[in-house]
């Protein structure tokens, strides 16, 4: 006898062997939520799920079409995968797979929210993500060992709506990249890239670059460390840092007035006429173009 369900108040596993939740005599078609964890190990389509209330693991090709949201984490272990109403997810987005090319196909064309970290390896954008809660990883050299690995080299912008990130913006591409509507982000570090522009990005905690092209034409402060080595970048607004560290090239700080720590500049000439108050210099003064004479300072 088929057993019509709506809703089920645990969890729910589905495999081909079946489990101690779920038997193939359970008819879920008019399943609307899960309310403890969903496992899904087995081909099926579940076409009126909403919501799932714990963890969704997706091992087997799954049909969620009306699926909104999840309260726990999302790990994902199949290539293809279409979640296309999916706006939320409490926890982390784990879509980092191992093993050769081609990238995994996602489509999560709605996804707004991650509560935790993004660990996604594939080569769609996520167009509607706004904000994530943690970390957001991009790298796009190979398998991925960070929280976001992207496949993709021709996107310029992975998530052109992403306005904030709780956590580490950590990037590595092949490719330049923007993100046009970043206001506020933890960390950023990056070791090699061919670019990455932050329109809207003001202020920042932390920012370490190596061998990179970037751009922050809006960055005003940097409040600990503010740290490039062999970079080629643009900062016409950065007025206040914690610690500046500049390394192998020449940067042009046109409006730097205060750094509350010290202020390093090893086999680079900075340039930061403006510069008011600095709580020690280490570097060679030779070094120095355009640093004001007058500023309270000490050679180290």
């Amino acid at each position: 006898m088929t057993k019509k369900m709506t809703k089920i108040k645990g969890d729910l596993y589905i495999s081909k062997t079946g489990s101690k939740t779920w038997d193939k005599t359970m008819d879920l078609s008019e399943l609307e939520e899960v309310m403890g964890n969903l496992h899904i190990s087995e081909d099926i389509s579940l076409p009126n799920l909403n919501r799932v209330g714990g963890m969704l693991g997706i091992l087997g090709n799954a049909d969620l079409p009306k699926l909104e949201a999840v309260e726990g984490r999302v790990l994902i272990q199949i290539r293809n995968l279409a979640l296309p109403s999916l706006k939320s997810i409490g926890g982390t987005l784990n879509c980092s797979l191992s093993g050769p090319l081609p990238a995994a196909k996602y489509n999560f064309d709605k996804l707004e929210y991650v509560g935790g970290h993004l660990y996604y390896e594939g080569e769609n954008p996520l167009p509607a993500l706004k904000k994530v809660g943690d970390g957001f990883w991009l790298h796009t050299y190979g398998p991925p060992h960070f929280p976001f690995s992207l496949y993709y080299d021709n996107c310029e912008a992975p998530a052109p709506k992403l306005e904030e990130i709780g956590g580490e913006l950590h990037y590595k591409t092949n490719g330049e990249y923007t993100f046009p509507s970043l206001r506020r982000v933890g960390k950023i570090r990056c070791k090699g890239s061919e670019g990455a522009s932050f329109p809207l990005l003001e202020n920042a905690d932390f920012i370490k670059l190596e061998d990179t092209k970037a751009d922050f034409p809006a960055l005003k402060s940097v409040n600990k460390l503010f740290s490039a080595d062999n970079c080629q970048i643009k900062i016409p607004a950065l007025e206040n840092a914690g610690e500046v560290c500049l390394m192998q090239g020449d940067y042009d700080c046109p409006a730097l007035r205060n750094i509350e720590g010290p202020f390093r500049f090893i086999k680079s000439k900075p340039r930061a006429p403006k510069l008011h108050s600095v709580s020690w210099i280490d570097g060679k003064t030779v070094d120095c173009v355009n640093i004001p004479g007058d500023i309270t300072r000490t050679y180290r």
